[in-house]
């Protein structure tokens, strides 16, 4: 069974939206505000009775307001658009409480970019060498090059790679070894890894 639901909204003065989970998230509210805080309402095997991702989140009303329209004959007349805040969400089969669930979208997008940067920061590339005869595939283990003189190392996969920190650096390295007399009937590869996987 596929997914199903919906994503609630609520925008920096308080208005509500509510989406379908195969509709594209809004930018926007209709007002123009920027939206604040979602919540996604699981409802693809109905309702759980302590799972709140199955519930519609709780809302506080503070007020509302007046969009005024003008009809065909030219009369005004105004649409009343309630106006929320995030509130403790209620279980509405047994009336127990589920907490506050809405999620603040700008800490989220923060805590998101914090993790993506965090993940850049120990991302690494090492070099491969995989023996074609069957041998257990090895790592580059020690690397040096300077101005006078050229080493490296292949050891156990293992034990602590090597770890450049682009792509293009360890592509360079690969191109050395192979250059300086790789053994013999051996692939050489680059593989990206987390160096807090190898301390």
């Amino acid at each position: 069974m596929s997914y199903e639901g919906h994503e609630e909204y609520l925008c920096a003065v308080g208005h509500r939206t509510q989406v379908d989970c195969n509709e594209d998230r809004p930018k926007a509210c209709r007002c123009g505000e920027a939206l604040v805080w979602r919540h996604s309402v699981d409802e693809t095997n109905g309702f759980y009775v302590e799972d709140a991702s199955t519930f519609a989140a709780g809302t506080r009303l503070i007020g509302f307001d007046d969009v005024w329209h003008v009809d065909h004959y030219g009369n005004k007349y105004a649409t009343k658009i309630d106006r929320f805040e995030p509130a403790e969400s209620i279980n509405s089969e047994t009336g127990q409480s589920l907490g506050n669930v809405w999620i603040n979208i700008q800490a989220e997008k923060e805590a998101l970019a914090k993790e993506i940067a965090e993940n850049d920061a120990n991302r690494r590339w090492g070099v491969m060498a995989t023996p074609q005869n069957g041998s257990p595939w090895q790592i580059l283990t020690e690397y040096c090059l300077d101005t006078t003189y050229f080493t490296y190392s292949l050891g156990s996969h293992k034990e602590k790679p090597v770890g450049f920190t682009s792509r293009e650096d360890a592509v360079g390295a690969m191109n050395r070894v192979m250059e300086a007399g790789m053994p013999p009937n051996t692939r050489f590869e680059v593989f990206c890894f987390d160096q807090r996987d190898n301390p």
